[in-house]
């Protein structure tokens, strides 16, 4: 899928192979029409009315490396309260209280592929896409 004109955010799948996904985080409220490269007359319209944080907010903390080979280290200036991994489908694969300023998530045991952690600070919360090797 590709962005189209008029499109808030940009982007571009680029052509995938069968069987293969392609995920997006908006970090805009707008309207985003796209359609598929190879099939011109399949498009549609995202609607992006809300953002998961208040817009002006940011959680200033680091992450890495990116991809992952068997730990993600996260290090921030406040006290991390949790750090929660999904896979892909969404399913929770860890909820884990750390309240300190550095954490060390162990992904080895998980099959190479995309995962989404969720890294909560106070009240607020900031999702990251990892990909594990």
């Amino acid at each position: 899928m590709t962005s189209a004109a008029g499109s808030t955010d940009t982007w571009d799948s680029k052509i995938l192979e069968t069987g293969s996904t392609f995920s997006r985080v908006f970090n805009a409220v707008g309207t985003n029409p796209y359609f598929c490269l190879i099939h011109p007359s399949m498009q549609g319209i995202i609607e992006v009315n809300t953002l998961g944080v208040d817009e002006n907010e940011t959680l200033a903390f680091s992450f890495y490396p990116n991809p992952v080979i068997d730990y993600l280290n996260i290090d921030s200036a406040e006290v991390i309260d949790t750090v929660q991994l999904y896979d892909i489908t969404g399913k929770l694969l860890m909820d884990a209280p750390i309240n300190n300023n550095k954490t060390t998530v162990y992904m080895g045991v998980f099959k190479s592929g995309v995962y989404f952690v969720t890294v909560q600070i106070g009240d607020s919360k900031r999702s990251l896409r990892i990909i594990l090797e």
